[in-house]
């Protein structure tokens, strides 16, 4: 089976990866930083935080599985 990838919104800028590349992006953002993975955005203070998230994200099932 491939690894799932998720396109989000990372302070505006579309990131579509895997949960390394997404993740690796995440990594550079300026912050606090915005990410909206079609939920409308929510704003992060740290890494720390928006890693947590996109993690859930790429851990909840996928809409067409």
């Amino acid at each position: 089976m491939p690894e799932r990838t998720l396109t989000i919104a990372l302070n505006g800028r579309l990131v579509s990866g895997t949960p390394k590349e997404v993740l690796d992006e995440l990594a550079f953002e300026h912050y606090p930083v915005a990410v909206d993975a079609g939920e409308g955005a929510k704003e992060f203070p740290s890494f720390d935080t928006a890693r947590e998230y996109v993690r859930a994200l790429f851990s909840a099932p996928a809409d067409c599985e």
